[in-house]
């Protein structure tokens, strides 16, 4: 049976509560990391790419957030909360990946 107009609705609530949660789940595991790295393990993220138009500068890396560079050079401070559900999962795979957490 083909579904109502009402029920693809439905599907697609469900669908976006389930991202916030995951984005929320995934934006705790990243501050979790980021409060256990050293300042040393922490300037290890610099040069990572966040997406194709940013990447983290400087050594200004704090669990909340950190300096990042635009691909027009424009530099500036981005919250942790600010990323993208795929943008901090980046950072947490980085992260993981590199063994930069004790």
């Amino acid at each position: 049976m083909e579904e109502t107009k009402g029920q693809l609705i439905d599907r697609q609530i469900s669908i976006r509560e389930k991202e916030k949660a995951l984005h929320a789940e995934t934006q705790k595991l990243l501050f979790d990391l980021l409060s256990r790295m050293t300042p040393e393990q922490k300037s290890k993220l610099e040069g990572v790419f966040i997406n194709e138009y940013y990447h983290i500068t400087g050594t200004n890396i704090n669990n909340d957030g950190f300096d990042i560079t635009e691909y027009d050079n424009e530099t500036g401070y981005k919250l942790i909360e600010d990323f993208t559900q795929i943008e901090q999962k980046i950072l947490v795979d980085f992260i993981l990946y590199n063994n930069l957490i004790d």
